[in-house]
């Protein structure tokens, strides 16, 4: 048996795209720092996409309100001008109706991220976080994606 078989998927999604489509875009977690991924058309892989970190949060949702799902993945990382590691959000869309791409790599949100979820409640979908003030205190804050990242709505 393959090792992708063999281990479990985090998440499943299916939904129809048109009357004769279906998607599945999932994570494939191969160990602790590295999972995939992977994006099925009608049974068909049409692209996949490695994330060589530890992820701690896999979710969907229409961050953009263009009728497509985005994929929000929580990794733990350091970056090019936060060089601890932590927890940090990054969203990727499917170009085309192809191919996994990033559309935003974040180093940070307002405060250092505790976690997040995506809330499918609006079009577009909303990013709700739990996030790290200085005195460790936690705050909730509600962001959408905007342009070139996330854009604070509100404090819960």
């Amino acid at each position: 048996m393959s090792r992708f078989l063999s281990l479990p998927l985090l998440l499943l999604l299916i939904c129809s795209c048109s009357p004769s489509d279906t998607q599945r875009i999932w994570l494939d977690k191969r160990s602790d720092s590295l999972s995939v991924i992977m994006y099925e058309v009608n049974g068909i892989c049409r692209d996949s996409f490695h994330i060589p970190h530890e992820v701690y949060r896999f979710e969907l949702g229409d961050l953009t309100g263009d009728g497509k799902q985005e994929i929000a993945v929580g990794v733990v990382k350091k970056t090019k001008y936060w060089r601890t590691e932590d927890k940090r959000l990054f969203i990727y869309h499917i170009f085309d109706g192809e191919k996994i791409r990033p559309e935003w790599l974040g180093s940070r949100v307002g405060n250092p991220l505790k976690d997040f979820r995506v809330c499918n409640d609006s079009v577009p979908a909303r990013i709700l976080t739990e996030e790290y003030l200085e005195d460790s205190t936690i705050v909730r804050r509600m962001y959408r994606l905007r342009g070139f990242g996330l854009k604070f709505e509100k404090q819960l």
